[in-house]
């Protein structure tokens, strides 16, 4: 699916595409029509793709940033999808392979005037900043739920926890990735010379540079606090399991005591007390009072 937004303070069009949805005659067309390698588009479908600026000369630009994507929809679980631009003097085109939400967002509010974006370095600049910045919001979401999950995991040790907090995990080592490889494209527009001789465009690629240096820091302090978690509940559960075994076989034990005084007194030879009309209670007895002292001897060496 393409979409196209005339922007109202700028002498330019924006062209998205939503590669998913859209058949490779169009991906083909738009290859040609926009001058750059057909491979280009079709990178945004690639899941291992990563990302890359390319000038060429006096031709179009572009570069392929990396974004989250939500692979479920209860949002545990992200991959890294490239986010494409590619610009020359009277237009940009983005290419996604599911347009994300920020990028949603700002189309909605550049078609509506609440972003007026007065060039198409400022537009792009623009985008690159929500890239960076939606990095941080997804890490937060993420924050949120290990949260939820730790407290969850303070009164029950389910499996299904421990699967939520590795999911957790595999998106933010993803994400670690994708930041540190946006990083040198940030840079790359900072070389451009519409962006250097610009203060204003300076200052925007700063805020930008700050955004990625941000998300990088709360990715990789949320990957750390996960794999700390990661090693901690799994020492618990297993701290749990060895409190149950050993508590299990002192149950073994002292229920053996009554098998044995029984099989003892439950031969067929000669036995005393046998004839006593008071002998089972008596043996009864002796089992619970050989029970409690086993008791008593197991608890002193911290064995129930």
């Amino acid at each position: 699916m393409i979409q196209t937004i005339q922007l109202p303070n700028a002498p330019c069009h924006w062209v998205h595409l939503d590669a998913e949805d859209a058949d490779p005659g169009e991906l083909d067309r738009l290859a040609s029509d926009w001058q750059i390698p057909p491979d280009w588009l079709g990178a945004v479908l690639d899941p291992d793709a990563i990302a890359r600026a390319k000038t060429t000369g006096d031709g179009p630009q572009f570069i392929a940033l990396l974004y989250p994507l939500p692979l479920s929809p209860d949002g545990l679980s992200y991959a890294t999808r490239l986010l494409g631009i590619c610009w020359c003097s009277d237009r940009v085109l983005t290419a996604t392979a599911r347009t994300a939400p920020f990028l949603d967002e700002l189309m909605a509010d550049c078609s509506e005037g609440r972003r007026t974006p007065s060039s198409i370095t400022a537009l792009i600049l623009e985008i690159a900043e929500a890239t960076a910045r939606h990095f941080i919001e997804v890490t937060r979401l993420i924050d949120t739920e290990r949260s939820r999950l730790v407290d969850r995991l303070t009164h029950s040790t389910r499996t299904e926890h421990l699967i939520r907090l590795s999911q957790l995990q595999t998106s933010l080592v993803y994400f670690d990735q994708a930041v540190a490889e946006n990083h040198p494209i940030y840079h790359h527009l900072g070389q451009l010379d519409v962006v250097a001789s610009s203060e204003h465009h300076n200052n925007r690629l700063a805020a930008v540079l700050q955004s990625s240096q941000q998300a990088e820091k709360m990715v990789h302090q949320s990957a750390t606090m996960l794999a700390n978690l990661n090693a901690t509940y799994s020492g618990i559960v297993s701290n749990r399991l060895n409190v149950i075994m050993k508590r299990l076989t002192a149950l073994t034990i002292i229920l053996t005591v009554p098998t044995i005084v029984g099989a003892f007194w439950g031969m067929n030879v000669t036995l005393p007390f046998a004839g006593h009309p008071l002998a089972f209670w008596a043996l009864v007895g002796l089992s619970v009072l050989l029970c409690l002292l086993i008791v008593l001897l197991l608890g002193r060496r911290d064995l129930l």
